[in-house]
């Protein structure tokens, strides 16, 4: 290979990233031996407000030479050079990282071109003085040679442009590292560092906000956007009076988040009277104070399109959205109408403004320029800040109304993506709007007629349709991966619900389990259910895909919403009059009801994205064994637990087909999907040594989670449910798959038998175990199901099982032989398979109601299934029939 002497070299320094981290640690641990704190500055110290006295644990106010101002003088240096040796740290670690990727682009670039470079020039070194211009060789090679060397020179090139601007930014970051050094904490610098991303509250509370705010001039506060509006436009270079006065709005916006953290609790806490002044006064300002004819909302373009850094206009954006979110914030003295108005019309949207205010002339042109500006502002707001409830919801709904609309080539899908996010911070909107309970307050008492009146009562449910059923994009205007890929803007409105199920805290459980049966009941309504799996997208394989495998991110989060509430899924409930959430004392109590119909296209929804399919059979499969586990272990009742486990199972059975039979349109491609998906999720390894990479794990309840662990540390895998195809034209199919089911029950209470102890493995019938393995139904051919069924009995029935319910003595289950059962004894069942048999006919009756009711053999059954009806899906047989007929054919 040819050899070119071309050789480039950027910049370095001798700083080390590593040396300046410890400095930084170094001086990080000084404040915490001032303090006397044990803990880090991230701790309580930095999460919340309080007085110096307070937050120093140990008590220096003892000591006969305390002086305060000393004390918080010292900590205030070592707090602020700590922040400043943080700051420098970024920079040389930006500098560092950057060089290092512009010398492997260039030694990858050299070794490219060298390679590129015909084999006549092998002995010829390629220098400056010597290149293939005027060196020896074909006319096809010299030019193959003269574009490597001239390829690389240009890429040298574009590489030094990169270096230079590298070293630039870190002499940038010396020179800023200089002056706030010499400068010291004045506001100034603490504003730039707050910008950063470096100071936080623990440096506000060594003396208190309002020691800062005393060195704010906040007189004329209303007055202020006319001021700062000329730093914007260019006419003033940014100085002290600037960073003072966005010092104040960033103030309030960390007063702010302190007290919104704390809004679910019992007695929320208020913001002080003076920030909320201080926002009036300003936002009074912005609508009307500064400019020819400016108001709020355009306050957005012209600082976004000012001549300041990037970073300081995303600074400036976000102060002025973080105080919005603030002021509307009706939990902490905000509300609705403490807005200005340009920002309440942005955020309510054309249809409802123009119900408060007609004659405004408010169409949808005047609100997609004013919503693209709202998202300027709240997409760069702190992310630990939220708006109020009508301010939130009014967001969403308007957004996702118009998201539903055909015409959808008004959409600036990064502007309406940051506003989703932003407004679904609030809780109490979300919940709002998945119950169908929240109304706007400018339309509660407006006086509509009918055409509006039929228009209100859905618009909390197009809201939500428009939101889960846009195509987000995949994909930025330069082709990079977007922030909004698989629907990710919309997992806010829907993440909290699985999370707040798991709550100490009541109502905190009661407003996500109320939010959960909303959502789940108004996303599976006919019409709704007919939109959400037609959406008309065309994803691989699929012309007309279902929302969730088009934006799988909200699959996920949908998903969860089933791993925490399993139990409730498999309920025999098929009425929506009766759909309700049921708080309880025992968060392991708290009942979720939905009906059948609803629960069944829900799962639907699930099993589109094909790997939240095959973690949700895994799931139910697992549900399957910690149930019948339980029964075991404490004989409870079978006739719920074993129906309910079974009904799980069989809506799980029927939502997979049916899935199937939307996608395709097509029987025979339906029954292979089906066959290869259940296969697939049963053979899939799970690696519980990561489990917390599971897709919901944090939601399996501890009984679901030892079940998996179980099955995983006993290598032992289940056989995937042969039910499958058309039902009535192959009626064996469901008959094996009964027997199958009845064996599996058996071999899995030998199993539990023989682990804990009550039988011997030795004792266990030869052909249902291989060496000192117990096998499942999933080894052996289904005509082999009865001979081993036969095994299993009478392994069973050397054992009687004591039903716990009348033991006065024990609550403990627990088995006896049943040579020891006392001549009189009512307590036992006869035959240990007496007590798993009844367990598995609980079971399948249950999982054959609901695969009648709702599981498709076709298409016809489908297009049934869409209108809301009940499939009817299975032949009648005689089950004793088939059992003699099997039983005949294993004789022979």
């Amino acid at each position: 290979m040819a050899k070119i002497e071309l050789d480039f070299t950027p910049k370095d320094t001798d700083a080390d990233p590593g040396e300046i981290k410890d400095s930084h640690e170094d001086l990080k641990g000084l404040n915490k031996r001032m303090l006397g704190q044990s803990k880090d500055l991230s701790g309580q110290f930095n999460s919340t407000s309080m007085e110096f006295s307070e937050a120093v644990a140990w008590n220096i106010t003892d000591e006969s030479k305390y002086n305060s101002n000393k004390w918080i003088n010292a900590s205030e240096s070592v707090m602020f050079c700590a922040f400043v040796t943080e700051f420098w740290h970024g920079c040389v670690n930006d500098f560092k990282k950057k060089r290092k990727q512009i010398v492997e682009d260039w030694e990858d670039a050299k070794k490219a071109a060298e390679k590129a470079v015909p084999d006549d020039y092998e002995d010829v070194p390629i220098t400056e003085s010597n290149h293939p211009s005027h060196a020896p060789g074909n006319d096809s090679a010299t030019k193959k040679a003269v574009e490597a060397y001239y390829g690389l020179v240009r890429k040298r090139g574009e590489l030094k442009k990169e270096d230079s601007t590298n070293w630039s930014n870190l002499q940038e970051g010396k020179d800023e590292v200089e002056s706030q050094l010499k400068g010291g904490p004045n506001v100034e610098n603490i504003k730039k560092l707050m910008d950063a991303g470096y100071v936080d509250m623990a440096f506000f509370n060594l003396r208190g906000t309002d020691f800062y705010l005393n060195k704010i001039d906040t007189k004329n506060v209303e007055k202020w956007p006319d001021k700062l509006s000329k730093y914007w436009s260019g006419e003033k270079e940014l100085d002290s009076e600037y960073y003072s006065m966005m010092m104040l709005l960033n103030i309030i916006g960390y007063e702010s988040s302190r007290v919104q953290a704390l809004r679910d609790s019992s007695n929320p806490p208020q913001l002080d009277k003076k920030y909320r002044d201080y926002l009036k006064k300003f936002y009074s300002g912005t609508e009307n104070g500064w400019g020819a004819s400016g108001n709020t909302l355009d306050l957005a373009n012209l600082i976004d399109g000012s001549d300041l850094e990037r970073s300081e206009k995303d600074a400036a954006l976000g102060a002025i959205g973080g105080g919005l979110l603030t002021l509307s914030d009706e939990k902490i003295g905000g509300g609705f109408e403490e807005l200005p108005e340009s920002i309440r019309k942005a955020s309510s949207g054309s249809f409802v403004w123009n119900i408060k205010s007609p004659e405004d002339g408010y169409d949808t042109a005047n609100w997609i320029e004013d919503y693209k500006k709202l998202s300027k502002l709240l997409g760069n707001a702190p992310e630990n800040l939220q708006g109020g409830k009508d301010f939130s919801a009014g967001i969403s709904i308007s957004i996702g109304q118009h998201l539903k609309s055909d015409s959808k080539d008004w959409i600036d899908e990064d502007a309406a993506g940051h506003l989703v996010e932003v407004a679904a911070r609030n809780k109490d909107a979300n919940h709002g709007i998945l119950t169908d309970d929240y109304t706007h307050p400018y339309i509660e008492n407006a006086d509509l007629d009918d055409k509006e009146l039929k228009k209100l009562k859905s618009l909390n449910s197009d809201a939500v349709e428009g939101l889960l059923k846009y195509e987000w994009p995949d994909k930025d205007e330069n082709g990079n991966e977007s922030w909004m890929k698989d629907g990710k803007p919309v997992t806010g409105l829907i993440d909290w619900l699985a999370d707040d199920a798991l709550e100490d805290n009541p109502e905190v459980r009661r407003r996500a389990g109320e939010a959960s049966e909303g959502l789940i009941s108004m996303i599976t309504t006919d019409e709704m259910f007919k939109s959400l799996t037609d959406t008309g997208i065309k994803t691989s394989g699929d012309d007309n895909a279902t929302f969730s495998r088009v934006n799988p991110e909200i699959c996920e989060k949908l998903a969860n919403i089933f791993y925490s509430h399993i139990d409730d899924f498999g309920i025999e409930s098929d009425s929506p009059r009766d759909n309700k959430f049921v708080i309880s004392d025992d968060p392991n109590k708290d009942e979720l009801t939905v009906d059948s119909r609803s629960r069944a296209r829900f799962m639907q929804y699930l099993v589109a994205n094909e790997e939240t399919a095959e973690n949700l059979i895994q799931a139910v499969e697992a549900k399957q064994d910690s149930t019948f586990n339980e029964y075991m272990k404490n004989g409870e009742n079978p006739t719920d637990n074993a129906g309910n486990s079974g009904r799980l199972k069989g809506l799980l059975d029927a939502s997979i087909i049916n899935e199937s039979l939307e996608r395709f349109d097509d029987d025979k491609k339906a029954y292979e999907a089906e066959i290869k998906l259940k296969k697939k999720a049963m053979d899939k390894v799970i690696d519980l040594s990561q489990a917390d990479r599971i897709p919901g794990w944090q939601y399996y309840g501890n009984d679901l989670k030892k079940s998996l662990t179980d099955v995983v540390a006993k290598g032992m895998t289940e056989k995937y449910e042969p039910i499958h195809g058309n039902l009535k034209e192959t009626p064996e199919i469901l008959k094996y798959s009964k027997n199958g089911s009845k064996l599996d029950f058996q071999l899995k209470a030998l199993d539990y038998l023989e682990s804990h102890g009550e039988i011997e493995m030795e004792d266990i019938s030869s052909d249902l175990k291989k060496g000192d393995k117990l096998l499942s139904s999933g080894d052996f051919d289904q005509g082999e199901f009865s001979r081993r069924r036969t095994s299993a009995e009478d392994d069973l029935q050397s054992i009687s099982a004591k039903r716990p319910a009348r033991d006065p003595d024990s609550d403990e289950f627990h088995y006896a032989s049943i040579k020891d059962i006392p001549i009189g004894e009512r307590d036992y069942y006869k035959f240990g398979s007496d007590f798993v048999d009844k367990y598995s006919g609980e079971h399948w009756d249950g999982y054959e109601y609901y695969l009648n009711k709702y599981r498709s053999n076709d298409v016809n059954d489908y297009e049934t299934f869409e209108k809301g009806e009940d499939i009817n899906a299975l032949p009648y047989y005689d089950p004793s029939s088939d059992d003699d007929k099997e039983e005949k054919k294993d004789e022979d």
